[in-house]
């Protein structure tokens, strides 16, 4: 398989994206399954594999997906999403603080303490964009 560079890491030209172990299209796999795809996707050369916090939700509880590529994997380019309600991001809220709080639990579900690339999971229609990124870049690396 080619790699690649994202900015400093080496990254398998073809990437996973993991949500269907959890939810969206069709019927969702058994749990032994997504981790033998997952595994498979790893002895084909890949070693970049997407997931988010909500992937699940809908059909069994937030973190479900995480838990699926944390089981599957090591050591591999790990990416996930942060998911912001709108209640977390409120004025006079701690960003830092809750961005860290999600990180911690979504390092916890994937079995890890390290985590490549960290998202801004969608944009909450309620909250803009601009005015997250503004009033709450964090100035250091998020360490939980």
């Amino acid at each position: 398989m080619q790699h690649r560079l994202l900015k400093n890491l080496n990254v398998s030209l073809i990437g996973v994206g993991c949500m269907d172990f959890s939810h969206d299209c069709g019927q969702v796999p058994e749990r032994t399954v997504s981790i033998d795809a997952i595994r498979e996707a790893v002895d084909f050369g890949c070693n970049f594999f997407d997931t988010a916090e909500v992937y699940g939700r809908e059909m069994f509880y937030e973190g479900h997906n995480e838990e699926i590529v944390g089981e599957a994997l090591k050591p591999v380019v790990l990416a996930t999403k942060m998911h912001l309600r709108t209640e977390e991001v409120e004025s006079g809220k701690d960003f830092c603080a809750i961005a860290r709080k999600h990180l911690a639990a979504s390092m916890e579900r994937l079995q890890t303490d390290y985590v490549d690339r960290y998202y801004l999971h969608r944009v909450n229609e309620l909250v803009p964009v601009e005015e997250v990124a503004e009033r709450h870049a964090p100035q250091e690396p998020l360490v939980p």
